[in-house]
């Protein structure tokens, strides 16, 4: 998401963090396989996953992005409000074209909006 924002010059509009509904992995890199894949296709995912905070979360963000039905089932739980509720989507929600979906069910995309998209 950062790549993609950098590309077209806008990772100053946005604010992307992630994080798991599992806190287990908190402070791990993505899984190996992610890794590899990634590179692949010209990403380093280097960053180190931390704890979804429902609370905090949930009021700092505009869009709380999950990665399979997991994610937004424990997304829904953890929501307490019509408008928490309304900020959780599915991140297939945003692709052009699925080639294929690798399951990694702790991470979770967040995106807060810093200003106007245009």
């Amino acid at each position: 998401m950062k790549a993609k924002l950098k590309k077209v010059g806008k990772e100053e509009a946005f604010y992307v963090d992630s994080a798991g509904t599992y806190g287990g992995h908190s402070g791990a890199l993505p899984d190996a396989r992610m890794r590899k894949h990634a590179a692949l296709r010209g990403y380093e995912l280097e960053h180190r996953a931390r704890h979804f905070y429902a609370s905090a979360d949930f009021a700092e963000f505009d869009m709380i992005i999950g990665m399979d039905r997991q994610n937004i089932a424990d997304l829904r739980r953890l929501s307490e409000t019509t408008e928490e509720r309304a900020k959780i989507y599915a991140m297939v929600d945003f692709a052009v074209q699925i080639q294929f979906i690798v399951r990694f069910r702790t991470l979770i995309m967040k995106v807060r909006t810093v200003s106007s998209w245009y």
